[in-house]
């Protein structure tokens, strides 16, 4: 007896919440509406924060360097002794680590360049449309709270 009545109590229950959930407003996401001039200084922004980043990170080129020789020398060393296996493994991920961080860091400072931004606000300017790799960081910079 006990048992039916509280299986339909649990029924009505959760037809009461689904009632509920589905008549609920949900607020609709705050949109940002961003004019053009705003977006342009913004990019001017999001730019010189990029440059200034890229140009700390370019500090790091003596040490990915430096990585570079050493490992070059540990896989000279390995390759003279003809005994050192785990070191050589050793010793090239630090040369690719080091190559990366060569090739890489220069790259992010090309890439932020005050030509590339001229061109991408002139691009944004006439189609109104931004590269992918920009936008996602437009995004990800409106969408911090102190921004």
């Amino acid at each position: 007896m006990f048992r039916p009545f509280f299986c339909t109590c649990l029924l009505l229950i959760s037809w009461l919440g689904l009632f509920i959930t589905a008549t609920a407003q949900i607020p609709a996401a705050p949109t940002v509406t961003v004019a053009p001039v705003d977006t342009v200084q913004v990019l001017h922004e999001l730019f010189a924060a990029k440059r200034k980043t890229g140009r700390k990170l370019l500090l790091l080129e003596p040490v990915a360097l430096g990585l570079m020789v050493a490992s070059f020398g540990g896989l000279l060393n390995a390759a003279l002794d003809g005994s050192g296996q785990s070191s050589a493994g050793l010793s090239g991920a630090g040369m690719l680590v080091g190559l990366g961080a060569l090739v890489g860091l220069p790259m992010q400072l090309i890439r932020n360049s005050a030509g590339r931004e001229q061109e991408v606000i002139t691009n944004f300017q006439r189609k109104h449309r931004l590269p992918t790799s920009v936008r996602r960081s437009l995004e990800k910079r409106l969408a911090q709270p102190g921004s």
